[in-house]
């Protein structure tokens, strides 16, 4: 009986000691991944001086983020409802939907620059464009990103879908850098129309990355680290062009109206 019982002691001992080393594992790796996650804002929010400027500014444009998500939610539940059978064509048709849909996203950022914030000198352009850039990320980021990375990472074995998950949420920093830019440009009254159908190009192909990554999964059945190269790719083209689009304009003159 004694030995019995000394061997159901050990049993348990080796349990918990299990149990313990896995919740470290898993807070361990959820800490990495929060932290490739939130990193590149934090780092944006530190060291570009939007910690010398009221943070009232990224708060307004985090509230636009909110109310621009409800608007959204409330037109894809009313006017494009999911059918309780997905066909492959279905899905397509909500990617296609989806990508429409966000284009309200581009409303909510224009407003967000041009009515939320006052205007600026063109010595705080940057200020102006990096509020709204951080203040809408950091709040995409904790609705999109946080909670689903909070329950990958809880999982026992390793997965890449949380790296995955970090690394997509820097790419994403890229697109709403490259958008919020563009659409800067856009709202100036000196902007030069001649440049508009590479601005709307520009635009729509950062609203539509997601069906074109589709279409590319579905024609040719890419890796996940193949999609995210891709995503990367496109992030960089468009945003090299946007920032050479920027700084033009940024230095073109001496006030912005």
């Amino acid at each position: 009986m004694r030995q019995i019982i000394r061997a159901g002691v050990l049993r348990m001992r080796k349990s918990l000691t299990l149990a313990a080393e896995l919740g470290s594992m898993t807070l361990f790796h959820f800490a990495n991944c929060l932290a490739l996650t939130v990193a590149p804002y934090f780092i944006l929010y530190r060291f570009s001086g939007l910690n010398e400027v009221p943070w009232s500014k990224c708060v307004k444009s985090a509230v636009g983020y909110v109310a621009t998500q409800l608007v959204k939610m409330l037109l894809l539940a009313t006017a494009f409802p999911v059918s309780a059978v997905q066909t492959e064509r279905d899905d397509l048709i909500r990617v296609a939907l989806t990508c429409t849909v966000d284009v309200i996203d581009l409303l909510g950022i224009y407003v967000c620059l041009t009515k939320f914030s006052a205007r600026y000198e063109n010595s705080a352009v940057k200020t102006k464009v990096l509020s709204t850039v951080v203040g809408w990320g950091v709040t995409e980021v904790v609705a999109t990103r946080v909670v689903p990375l909070w329950v990958e990472a809880r999982g026992v074995e390793f997965s890449w879908n949380s790296l995955f998950t970090g690394l997509d949420a820097n790419i994403s920093l890229v697109y709403l850098a490259s958008t919020v830019a563009l659409l800067w440009m856009w709202s100036r009254p000196d902007f030069n129309q001649t440049l508009l159908p590479l601005l709307l190009s520009l635009l729509l192909s950062l609203c539509y990355s997601p069906l074109f990554l589709y279409l590319l999964s579905f024609s040719f059945s890419p890796t996940p680290s193949l999609l995210l190269l891709t995503r990367l790719g496109v992030g960089l083209v468009t945003g090299f062009l946007s920032l050479l689009l920027f700084h033009g304009m940024s230095n073109g003159k001496t006030k912005v109206q």
